[in-house]
């Protein structure tokens, strides 16, 4: 079993980036977002039940890249995205998803902060609610047992300081 981390946070915070940056430096697999794809081949707007499908995809994604690797996995985003994305959107999560989120625990979450400019994106609904998402994201990883760091910056320090968090993870 891989040690598995995933890169989070709010819409335009550079988790896609980051978790391409760390698969390279680390040399690790990498567990693609499943939304973006999903959401551009689909032809129409989304409803509720294209959420269950795109959490299915994601989760589905991230345990088969588990099961093929040994060493280390980095995932662009998790459940907990869709989540808060449901609680968002919708009022609130199915349970099914909460439970399996807290099934699939990661070893260590890195949150994206909101410190980078927001990017305009057709698929980005909430750009004057980020500190909002970012405090969502901050509850839920503090309401399990898993291990999570803020990562900050601008350019290069941004990558410096999401590397140094992974090196002090993976000492023996």
């Amino acid at each position: 079993m891989p040690k598995t981390v995933v890169v989070t946070g709010p819409e335009s915070a550079g988790k896609s980036e980051m978790s391409r940056f760390l698969s390279k430096e680390f040399g690790s697999e990498l567990v693609p977002e499943i939304a973006r794809e999903f959401l551009n081949r689909l032809g129409r707007p989304y409803v509720e039940e294209d959420l269950h499908t795109m959490a299915d995809k994601q989760l589905e994604a991230q345990l088969e890249k588990e099961r093929e690797t040994t060493s280390l996995l980095i995932c662009d985003t998790d459940l907990l995205t869709f989540i808060i994305w449901w609680e968002v959107k919708y009022g609130n999560c199915p349970e099914v998803w909460v439970d399996r989120w807290k099934e699939h625990q990661p070893d260590l979450y890195l949150l994206m902060d909101i410190d980078l400019p927001w990017e305009m994106d057709p698929l980005r609904e909430h750009p004057d609610r980020r500190s909002e998402l970012r405090d969502r994201y901050v509850e839920k990883l503090q309401s399990v047992d898993t291990q999570f760091k803020i990562i900050s910056g601008r350019d290069r320090d941004r990558f410096d300081h999401a590397k140094q968090t992974m090196e002090e993870f993976l000492l023996p």
